[in-house]
């Protein structure tokens, strides 16, 4: 586990980044969460590549956009995303547009509407 020694403002919790290894045999898979430091909670996970980090502009931008789940293309299917990389966080700002695939859109994480109560017979 590796900390981060910077701190970034999440909601008014300051936070520090922490990547997580996950080996499968195969390979390393990194996770990037945003921990509280004054609890040591999860904040928030980046919806970052597990195969890269992030640099400390790139942690602020995500947390600027509102910390999205990832990214997907305009014309692709609505259920779809990828991950932020360097490369895809970069065409996200400067506005990029595929010929086919259209102009990458963000992507968050809509919470599931909450269950109805069944009245107790």
């Amino acid at each position: 586990m590796n900390k981060n020694e910077t701190t970034f403002n999440v909601n008014g919790t300051l936070c520090t980044l922490v990547i997580s290894e996950d080996f499968d045999g195969d390979c390393t898979k990194l996770w990037h969460d945003l921990v509280s430091v004054e609890t040591g909670k999860v904040v928030a996970t980046l919806g970052w590549s597990p195969y890269s980090t992030p640099s400390d502009a790139e942690v602020q931008q995500l947390i600027d956009l509102g910390l999205p789940d990832g990214l997907r293309w305009a014309n692709s299917h609505p259920l779809s995303r990828f991950n932020f990389d360097s490369e895809m966080l970069s065409r996200y700002l400067s506005g990029y547009e595929h010929a086919d695939g259209g102009k990458i859109e963000l992507v968050f994480r809509i919470p599931p509407p909450p269950a109805e109560i069944a009245p107790i017979i």
